[in-house]
């Protein structure tokens, strides 16, 4: 399985692109494989639906990170760094 990884300019924050292979029966999409980020590994997977224009709640994780996968539809996540020893401090992104 090989998937893109673009840096989006945040330290230790990057977007994958997965790849899909698909057939006449149906498709396969790996959405984790631990070797992907050897440093983080997930702690909780869980699973949210949002209606159309729907503001979900700005929360902050000192010690753990969150894999996002968008299964059907778009998503705009804003970010910013507030971590005190990090080179990207304050720094945002949409």
């Amino acid at each position: 399985m090989t998937i893109e990884i673009v840096s989006i300019g945040i330290a230790g924050v990057s977007k994958f692109t997965l790849k899909t292979h698909a057939d006449n029966r149906g498709s396969l999409t790996e959405y984790f494989r631990g070797c992907w980020l050897s440093d983080y590994q997930p702690l909780q997977w869980s699973v949210t639906t949002s209606n159309r224009n729907v503001l979900r709640g700005m929360h902050v994780h000192l010690w753990r990170c969150d894999y996002l996968f968008v299964l059907s539809g778009e998503m705009m996540l804003g970010l910013c760094d507030v971590r005190p020893e990090s080179p990207t401090l304050l720094r945002s992104r949409a």
